[in-house]
């Protein structure tokens, strides 16, 4: 059996972990971007969507106090054809 040199090997284990680490720090700072991204957007999306509704409702509360619809009965003046 061919024998091993264990400082060798503690110190190429010390290499991959240390290299390990960095990588995933680099993969929690890009993590933590993207959740702020995603949230930013979402909170964006939200609020978008809690105005169109709070428009929806403002403009169903004033259309539900207007006059009921009536057609317009207003007869178009004559010769405005020929003035074009």
């Amino acid at each position: 059996m061919p024998s091993v040199d264990t400082d060798l090997c503690r110190e190429h284990l010390d290499a991959l972990l240390a290299e390990e680490i960095v990588a995933l720090r680099d993969l929690e700072d890009l993590l933590k971007r993207e959740h702020e991204v995603l949230s930013a957007r979402t909170s964006r999306q939200l609020n978008g969507r809690a105005r169109r509704q709070q428009m929806m409702g403002d403009w169903r509360a004033r259309r539900s106090n207007a006059a009921p619809y009536a057609p317009c009965t207003a007869k178009r003046p004559t010769g405005l054809a020929s003035r074009v």
